[in-house]
């Protein structure tokens, strides 16, 4: 009898994007492999130590590829709807490989069959664990580290920001604002770099202000609740605003909670709820007392221009003030 194999955790997210690519191919399924070894060594040149896979299903394939997975031994961990505000993705488990994010659209990208074909459409490969993966191009590749940046949910947000756009020549950064226009990913891009207020009071706003350190968890929910299509989806996450989400919270704890996890879990959500509604209603009256309160100014640039259009502005209006033409 053979003695078992350690295997490190980063040893099976190799393994485990290429089984996942042997699922997706075996299903006739397009399948992007995001971030960790799927990256460019341009943007990782040191090894990326993560806990799970992440991949991006053709969204008209997503029911395919999650019956695949069933089929292949993979367990349901936490669905949609309970992983993220952005609902955008859905943990599974196996035995062997480990965790999979599966995406049906990244966080600041439509999830459209557009938006995928044109990721699609420009993808190059990486190999990993000796399996040849689709992955986004280097281009795609930066967009899609800013955006999970300006989440702030990543021990190396401020390493990706610096490589995929502070670092970057004025070539590339052009490319990166062309392929924010063509996908539609505005408000994710200008929340990586320092510009979501110029989207203030839409509900995107909100949601993404809640990752940037400006905003709250009452202020997601708000969000979520009006970027919410229809009375169904509406009601539904009311009923999630006042339950704890037991999946998240099991692998917070790495156990199953117990009765008496469950009940402290909600306490501490109820207090917290009370405390940020409190906040709200204190700043609310604070900005009324002042003189010459009003509404907040919408930004001057037009609510649908591209960000290409508004980074022009912004550089016409620096050359006026010192001076220069630009």
């Amino acid at each position: 009898m053979h003695a078992p194999i350690d295997v490190s955790v980063w040893q099976r997210i190799h393994l485990g994007h290429a089984a996942l690519d042997v699922v997706a191919e075996d299903a006739g399924v397009d399948l992007l492999h995001l971030k960790g070894p799927a990256l460019d060594p341009v943007l990782a040149p040191e090894p990326r130590y993560s806990t799970d896979a992440d991949v991006l299903v053709r969204p008209s394939q997503l029911a395919v590829f999650l019956a695949a997975l069933g089929r292949c031994r993979w367990e349901l961990v936490t669905d949609f709807t309970e992983g993220s505000p952005f609902e955008h993705a859905a943990t599974y488990r196996h035995p062997e490989w480990g965790y999979v994010d599966v995406h049906r659209r990244f966080p600041g990208l439509r999830g459209d069959e557009q938006t995928f074909d044109r990721l699609w459409r420009d993808r190059t490969t990486r190999e990993i664990a000796g399996r040849d993966c689709p992955v986004p191009s280097v281009v795609a590749q930066r967009l899609v580290l800013m955006l999970h940046a300006a989440r702030k949910d990543s021990p190396h947000a401020a390493a990706d920001l610096q490589r995929a756009w502070t670092d970057a020549d004025e070539e590339t950064r052009r490319a990166i604002e062309q392929l924010v226009d063509e996908l539609g990913a505005e408000i994710g891009f200008a929340a990586a770099t320092g510009h979501v207020d110029d989207y203030r009071g839409t509900p995107e706003w909100r949601l993404w202000t809640a990752f940037t350190g400006h905003g709250s968890r009452l202020g997601e929910w708000r969000a979520r609740f009006l970027l919410a299509r229809g009375w169904r989806a509406k009601v539904d996450l009311l009923s999630r605003m006042v339950r704890v989400n037991r999946p998240r919270l099991e692998l917070e704890l790495g156990h199953p909670p117990t009765r008496a996890e469950m009940a402290r879990a909600y306490v501490q959500r109820a207090a917290r709820a009370v405390r940020e509604l409190s906040q709200a209603v204190t700043r609310r009256v604070g900005r009324r007392a002042r003189p010459g309160h009003g509404p907040a100014r919408p930004s001057s640039e037009p609510r649908h221009s591209s960000w290409s259009e508004r980074r022009s502005r912004r550089s016409d209006a620096a050359g006026r003030s010192d001076g220069r033409v630009r």
